[in-house]
């Protein structure tokens, strides 16, 4: 294990701006029109294939996409001025080449 007391004393410039990070796929939960979901309704998807990156589906995940505001709220107690986000693509665009330009996402993303 690594001693991370071992470690030099690291200070941080006046004004360092500390923050969280998401990944929308990991954190949002039910996305059903991405690759990975109908990869995860194949009746083998569960089966172990060491070729296979995706080892898990992301199922429900924390269910970001629905509470999003008490995760900020969470994000802002912990001090973090920032926050970097990202949206699983496949709920803008459900089918290739087909954007939901008024999608309920984009409303959210925009309150975060």
């Amino acid at each position: 294990m690594y001693d991370v007391f071992s470690l030099p004393e690291i200070r941080f410039p006046e004004g360092f701006l500390w923050g969280s990070a998401t990944a929308g796929h990991q954190i949002e939960g039910d996305n059903i029109h991405s690759q990975s979901w109908h990869n995860e309704q194949q009746p083998d998807f569960y089966q172990y294939d060491p070729e296979r990156k995706i080892l898990a589906p992301s199922g429900k995940a924390c269910d970001h996409y629905r509470l999003y505001r008490e995760d900020v709220e969470l994000i802002a107690a912990l001090g973090h001025q920032g926050y970097r986000m990202s949206i699983e693509w496949s709920r803008i665009e459900p089918l290739e080449g087909w954007a939901e330009v008024r999608s309920p996402t984009l409303g959210v993303s925009v309150r975060c």
